[in-house]
């Protein structure tokens, strides 16, 4: 749910332009806001789609789109404008995703073991 919630609001930006936004300073550019902004958004949720089904592809894809979102933010928090909600966001999802049942969940989809409970 945090990757869908994560890839609205890349898509939701785009819309709000860059006064509702504020690290599109850090960005400076409309570049990403015209054509990355729906881009990313979409592959988010592609890439949430693939959480669902547990595919390996998509934990990696998630791991590194947390990261990106993590670097991003403090950038962000360096130049004087924090986003917590988008760090608390990326914190949840890597804290998530590296539990060792999840991360067992994700194996065993890609080779095939159907677990018992």
């Amino acid at each position: 749910m945090a990757m869908v919630a994560n890839a609205i609001i890349a898509g939701i930006r785009m819309f709000m332009g860059e006064e509702a936004v504020t690290w599109g300073d850090v960005l400076r550019t409309d570049f990403y806001f015209d054509l990355l902004g729906p881009f990313v958004g979409g592959v988010g949720l592609i890439v949430s789609v693939g959480l669902w089904h547990l595919q390996r592809w998509a934990w990696v894809a998630t791991m590194c789109w947390a990261g990106i979102n993590m670097a991003q933010a403090l950038w962000a928090y360096w130049i004087g404008e924090p986003q917590y909600a988008a760090m608390v966001l990326s914190v949840v999802i890597v804290l998530y995703l590296n539990q060792r049942d999840v991360q067992l969940a994700f194996i065993e989809s890609t080779r095939g073991i159907i677990r018992d409970n």
